[in-house]
This record gives C-alpha cells, structure tokens and sequence, in this order.
C-alpha cells in the first residue's frame, strides 16, 4: 500500500506561472531567497501585511545592504509591492506579493499596486556594458621615451599647463608642475635614476 503525504502542515507556494517568467529568471539568488521567505508569512487574509525586517531576515544571512537590495530587485521585477513604508515610529514596511489578491486592506496604500506586475517586466535596455579587455597601461606607456626635463603638454588635456616629465627608475614616470610642484607616477622600463629635486618646489 503505497505511502500516504499529509497535507496538514502549513507550506509555501510560489505559482508556477511566476517561476516560470523571465521576471523570475532575472532574480538573484537573494531575491529568489527572499522571495521564498515573504511567501512563508502568507495566510488566507495577510497578503499585503508581510515583512521583510532584518531581524527576521538576519538568521537566513541577509545582512542590511543585501536585504534593501533585494526588496528593491523584488519590487523592479513586480514580484511584490510595497503596500506601506515603514520608519521611525511607524513600524516596519508591509509588503504584498502580486500575484495574490489582497483582502484585508487595512492601513495599507494600494494606489499604485498592480495584479500580476511580473508580467510586465522587461529587460533593462541600457544596461551597462562588460568591460572591454584594454593593453596594460604599462604596455602603452613603454612606447614613450621622454628625455629627462623636456616640456610635454599631458595628452588628451590641452587645456592644462605644460608638464615636466622625468624618466626615473624604480619604473616610474614622474609629471611634475611647472608651478604647483605636483607628481603624479606612472609605471615605465627604468632608464636614468630618479630626479625628486623639483617636486617640492
């Protein structure tokens, strides 16, 4: 006779429908987690009453900035609404997930809440781009050769006095100016021995 489950302990359901959106997909691990820990709070009536406190969050490892990150991630993907905002003297901020109706509106602001705002996310379209792989700027700056004391306007800046530039050893170029005595380094093949006579005029 095979096994027969119970169903008479409480659980958390998140709909298939909503796993399976590209809302959801987009989630981090974090917001995944949360997510799950704001649907375990759910009862017949209490939709648009749940909290996200980080006293109750802390012992899932959610530090301060990881959880106000992940509320927020929660909210852009529509995954849930923030029915009333919470701060000093107030009590904490109540949340609502969205795909559930809210019954009890007590003490909540629901003007801007939306049934199902999951469906409506879209991927951001001016996101940042990655990184290109640019030469090391040791490789760029080797190409150069400056004779030691030769008056060089620093490049791309035209608009900025004439430079001093030293080519000094322990692989550094050393920008001195004329006037202000301020050095900035850069790394280069060591040539001469390092000139820091003028730097502090």
């Amino acid at each position: 006779m095979p096994a027969r489950t119970s169903t008479k302990h409480p659980y958390a359901a998140i709909e298939h429908r909503v796993i399976d959106s590209p809302a959801y997909a987009d989630l981090t691990f974090s917001a995944r987690s949360l997510l799950v820990l704001l649907t375990r709070q759910l009862t017949k009536n209490n939709n648009g009453h749940l909290q996200a406190t980080l006293t109750y969050m802390h012992r899932f490892g959610f530090s301060n900035r990881t959880l106000a990150r992940a509320i927020k991630e929660l909210i852009v993907h529509g995954m849930v609404y923030r029915s009333r905002m919470g701060g000093y003297q107030k009590g904490a901020s109540q949340f609502a997930v969205t795909w559930l109706s809210i019954t009890n509106r007590e003490g909540l602001f629901l003007e801007g809440f939306k049934p199902c705002a999951w469906r409506d996310w879209e991927p951001a379209k001016n996101k940042i781009p990655p990184p290109q792989n640019y030469p090391p700027l040791r490789a760029k700056m080797e190409s150069y050769h400056p004779i030691q004391g030769t008056n060089l306007p620093l490049a791309g800046m035209p608009n900025l006095p004439t430079m001093n530039l030293y080519h000094v050893g322990v692989s550094l170029l050393l920008f001195r100016h004329q006037r202000t005595g301020w050095c900035v380094a850069a790394m280069m093949k060591p040539k001469t021995q390092p000139d820091f006579s003028g730097c502090n005029e």
